[in-house]
């Protein structure tokens, strides 16, 4: 059962993000001023979003949060 939430967790968070996803990576390499180090912290922020989206309470500010959790 908690990994069908966990499915459907994820699936959320990948509609959510599929619009904006290459802007926030491009924004996680240029305050990484790295590659490797960007995709890294994408990569971290996508794990905070995934584990905090329970506590997004209005899918419509969903681009605004996700920056807040990737700044």
């Amino acid at each position: 059962m908690a990994e069908a939430n966990a499915d459907a967790r994820w699936s959320q968070l990948m509609e959510l993000l599929e619009p904006f996803h290459a802007q926030a990576l491009a924004t996680a390499r240029r305050l990484s001023r790295s590659v490797d180090d960007g995709d890294d912290l994408y990569q971290e922020t996508l794990h905070r979003a995934f584990e905090k989206l329970p506590t997004l309470r209005d899918p419509e500010r969903f681009r605004s949060w996700f920056f807040t959790v990737l700044l």
